[in-house]
C-alpha cells in the first residue's frame, strides 16, 4: 500500500529455495476490543497520513 501511494510498483519474487518463516503474524485484538478500543483511521488512511507528515518533515529538515 505504502508502495503504490508513494508511486513505486515493486516487483515481488518468491523465494522457495530458502527457509520460510512465519506466514501471518498477528496479536488477537479481542481484549483490546472487549475493553472498547476501536480503530478511529482506517489502515489506509492511516499509512497516507504517515506518508503525507514523513514528506512534511523530511521538507522542513531539507529546507
Amino acid at each position: 500500500m505504502a508502495a503504490s501511494l508513494c508511486g513505486y510498483t515493486p516487483v515481488i519474487e518468491g523465494t522457495s529455495d530458502k527457509p520460510e518463516g512465519v506466514f501471518a503474524r498477528a496479536g488477537d485484538t479481542s481484549k483490546q476490543m472487549a475493553l472498547g478500543f476501536r480503530h478511529k483511521i482506517d489502515f489506509n488512511d492511516g499509512i497516507k497520513r504517515a506518508l503525507d507528515y514523513l514528506n512534511k518533515v523530511m521538507k522542513l529538515k531539507t529546507a
